[in-house]
């Protein structure tokens, strides 16, 4: 069959339209700490080094963005006997109730949407059996879903950090849970109950989401387009 000219750069036009679809997201990996931030502190916290809390109580407004940095700057063992030094933030009972409950809510950057597959923090203080570990995420505002309730004991924190007197102290330590690849724009960790628990650096791991339009309203709008200057063109 014999195409006229004009037919051919039309059918040559649609093909270039199919393969300017673009993909929907990148490969899963470490997720870099620019995509996210920490957006709210709930509970009560204490700033602290490897081996101790300092006891300077986090201010969960004011303190945000240094908690931020925190959680997200890279981790090094930092021992320190001064209670001056801080490389993390610990669940805290100033008024020794027995109360120890705390969270930490991280956001996308401009709301992008990210497929979540695993969430790494580094601990060096789990002084209790029976603290919940848990971890939630959300999207578009929707309500919070849980994808990881555990304990420090199920998790392999406890006994593992549970002597800071050792000597050495507890190194801090990586635990991994399993968001069961999700879609998010904001994910949460909390510590709640049994006793103190700290927490060092978090590291998310995913890939980013990029909207893309139907690939039959590509094509067709690459049609409609490519027909219509045919028809203007045409004597």
């Amino acid at each position: 069959m014999n195409l006229s000219p004009e037919w051919s750069k039309l059918l040559i036009s649609c093909f270039t339209v199919l393969l300017a679809i673009p993909t929907q997201s990148s490969l899963a990996g470490l997720v870099d700490t620019s995509e996210y931030s920490l957006t709210q502190i709930e509970g009560v916290w204490s700033f602290g080094s490897t081996n101790r809390s300092n006891n300077a109580e986090v201010d969960n407004v004011h303190d945000l963005s240094s908690v931020n940095n925190l959680m997200s700057d890279g981790y090094t063992d930092l021992y320190d006997n001064t209670g001056t030094a801080e490389n993390g933030i610990y669940t805290y009972d100033p008024d020794n109730k027995g109360i120890y409950y705390g969270r930490l809510t991280f956001s996308f950057n401009g709301g992008n949407d990210f497929q979540l597959e695993t969430l790494d923090f580094i601990s060096s203080r789990a002084f209790s059996a029976s603290t919940q570990v848990i971890l939630e995420y959300q999207l578009d505002g929707g309500g919070w879903q849980n994808a990881v309730t555990t304990t420090t004991e199920d998790l392999g924190m406890h006994p593992l950090l549970s002597n800071a007197f050792s000597s050495p102290p507890p190194a801090g330590t990586t635990f991994t849970l399993n968001f069961g690849s999700v879609l998010a724009d904001q994910f949460r960790l909390t510590f709640d109950g049994g006793n103190q628990v700290s927490i060092h650096e978090v590291s998310v791991f995913g890939s980013a989401i990029t909207a893309v339009p139907e690939p039959s309203s590509v094509v067709l709008s690459g049609l409609l387009v490519t027909v219509g200057l045919f028809r203007r063109r045409r004597p």
